[in-house]
């Protein structure tokens, strides 16, 4: 999906309160929900998420349409649909086939949430419609109406209020043959909420017609942008509960779809759901609004949020620090309580960094790795203890250590040539690519053990990913996504596949250098299990998470995956752990730094703490004394 550069214009709103009872009525609830929503998609990519997320447990809430010579474009919003509920959406539909789903839909006890209309066709364009019903449960009375004038609108919209007590949830408008045509969705007002429409809002007029509505408490619920004699205009749908509040919310207009990225993105981390779309044609393009409201309350009122900004911007203005694009996330008991990102995952195309931006995870591959190796072990798969031969038995026979050693770095395979620099290899390490790790393992199989009982090494890790694709006849990066990655739901955590269909995906995070200059990947599927892998913040915090709270693996396995297994160094089996005395806290975690690529993680046991830290540039310094300063503000040392 493409991304066109432009100036933006926008306006923006927070209102402070709490809702109960609007939830059912307007089909908003207040609980947590996961939300996804999609943007300029052609037909087949609109069929193709529709279907993918309805597999996953979504419904779609709202849908934009805009028709052309030639295909439609599609922008789709879909919630995680929580209750089961049926539903049913078509997107291409003549007023007479409009009619019969309508009616069908309606005596199958649906109701409809969201109506579109447009028009398609270079020379004799046709109006089609568009519409997603939902199972009636609550037995509402509703209705809806298509290609009404203006008056005839506001006689609808008088008599359902007046005679079945029915407020507007959608309206549209929409120009057939040179002229204005209305529709319009309403539902039974059993809460007695407060409710006002307003129509042909001048662009001119909008910003007091804004002020207006937000002064006597209401929030917005529904927009819609529309031509007329070359002027743009506006309707809008306002809602108040007088007895219950508003929830929170944040919307903005006028935003291209860059703008919109960024801020949907913002709003996302924040704690904040997407709940109305609209995407429309103005004089200077196309041009979207949204509405927003509160999802993750644990967020929005996390009495530690100032202080880990201050902290992350501390860390930034640190003139040995430098970052072009930076997400931080922390759980604590259980809940993700802050998400951001600071700076851009991609500067040249003005993307913010956010907690979904794909990053590099470096070194962190290592943990990953490790706990890998813990799970093929409790399954049956792999000895840990296992001479590292019987799996590798093409290793020369220098190679005297177990498999286990691969993982604490007991192996003394070597490391880098210069151990402070990934791209110090020859260069074929870098340029080709490895479906399977063993003949990766031909590159330095060869070489020079070290001497002594230590060695930090990437390597040894390629020869454990060989060794565990011998055990389970999978390649490694399928044990990665089939044992950690779709399970637990990570689905950003994995190899880093430059050969992929989709690897251009928007979210991932452009690698820049020291000096904040864009470079080109080097390919890293010669070394996935100790430093190839990506991930966002997100993902690998809820990581984090899951492996403190024993849900990956046993609190056993975690208690010595995350300890020293003799006394030659305090790391694990890809993990280093430690005392924070600022913090007083006993920790665990790991950290990374390669081309392109900053990051750390660290797990404060005891105190079901997780802080992730993760940066598109490698730089001088780490983030140890970062999450250290956020760990005493959340645990009040």
């Amino acid at each position: 999906m493409s991304f066109k550069k432009c100036m933006w214009c926008c306006w923006v709103l927070s209102a402070f309160a709490s809702f109960s009872l609007m939830a059912d009525t307007l089909d908003s609830p207040r609980e947590q929900t996961d939300l996804v929503s999609f943007r300029e998609m052609s037909p087949s990519e609109y069929n193709e998420v529709l279907s993918k997320y309805k597999d996953k447990g979504y419904r779609p809430i709202d849908v934009e349409i805009l028709g052309d010579s030639s295909e439609r474009t599609y922008a789709l919003v879909m919630r995680k649909n929580t209750d089961g509920r049926a539903w049913a959406i078509h997107t291409k539909l003549t007023s007479d086939q409009f009619n019969e789903r309508w009616q069908d839909y309606r005596e199958r006890g649906f109701r409809l949430i969201d109506q579109e209309s447009y028009t398609k066709g270079r020379f004799r364009k046709t109006q089609y419609y568009a519409g997603i019903w939902v199972q009636n449960r609550e037995n509402y009375d509703w209705a809806s109406n298509r290609n009404m004038t203006s008056s005839r609108y506001s006689e609808r919209l008088r008599d359902y209020r007046d005679q079945r007590n029915l407020m507007p949830i959608d309206v549209d408008a929409y120009e057939i043959n040179g002229s204005i045509y209305w529709s319009g969705v309403w539902v039974e007002n059993k809460d007695n909420l407060q409710w006002s429409v307003r129509r042909n809002i001048a662009l001119s007029d909008f910003g007091d017609h804004f002020q207006e509505f937000r002064n006597r408490g209401y929030r917005l619920l529904d927009t819609n942008s529309y031509m007329k004699g070359g002027n743009q205009y506006f309707a809008t749908i306002w809602v108040n509960d007088r007895r219950n509040g508003n929830p929170r919310w944040l919307a903005r207009r006028n935003m291209t779809e860059r703008s919109f990225y960024n801020w949907n993105n913002r709003f996302t981390d924040r704690g904040y759901r997407l709940e109305d779309l609209e995407v429309y044609e103005t004089g200077s393009g196309v041009r979207y609004a949204g509405v927003w409201v509160e999802d993750k309350s644990a967020r929005l009122d996390w009495p530690n949020r100032s202080s880990t900004i201050r902290e992350v911007n501390n860390w930034l203005r640190d003139e040995e620090n430098f970052a072009v694009g930076m997400s931080v996330a922390v759980v604590h008991e259980g809940e993700f309580k802050f998400v951001q990102g600071f700076g851009k995952q991609n500067k040249q195309q003005n993307a913010d960094a956010h907690g979904g931006t794909i990053y590099r995870t470096a070194s962190i591959a290592k943990a990953i790795s490790g706990t890998l190796g813990f799970l093929l072990q409790d399954r049956g798969f792999l000895d840990l203890d296992a001479h590292i031969r019987t799996l590798v038995p093409s290793l020369p026979t220098k190679h005297d250590y177990t498999v286990g050693d691969t993982l604490t770095n007991r192996s003394m395979v070597r490391h880098y040539f210069d151990s402070d620099d990934d791209q110090s290899e020859p260069s074929q390490f870098g340029q080709t690519q490895f479906n399977r790790a063993r003949p990766a393992v031909d590159l330095f199989q060869n070489d020079d053990l070290e001497s002594g009982r230590y060695n930090y090494s990437t390597h040894a890790y390629t020869i454990f990913a060989a060794a565990a694709e011998r055990a389970t006849r999978l390649s490694f990066c399928n044990m990665i996504n089939l044992s950690i990655s779709r399970p637990h739901n990570l689905p950003t955590m994995g190899c880093e596949n430059q050969a992929s269909s989709n690897f251009e995906n928007f979210d991932r995070a452009q690698i820049y250098n020291t000096s904040g200059n864009p470079v080109s990947r080097d390919n890293l599927s010669w070394k996935y299990a100790g430093g190839g892998m990506e991930s966002s913040v997100v993902d690998l915090a809820r990581f984090g998470k899951l492996l403190n709270a024993g849900k990956i693996l046993s609190e056993d396995d975690v208690r010595t995956m995350t300890r020293r297994p003799d006394n030659a160094r305090n790391y694990g089996y890809g993990w280093d752990h430690g005392y924070d005395s600022d913090a007083r806290a006993s920790w665990y975690g790991k950290g990374g730094r390669q081309r392109g690529s900053r990051s750390y993680i660290r797990v404060y046991p005891d105190h079901d703490l997780v802080i992730a830290v993760m940066i598109n540039n490698r730089n001088g310094d780490g983030f140890r004394d970062l999450t250290s300063e956020i760990a005493q503000n959340v645990l009040g040392r």
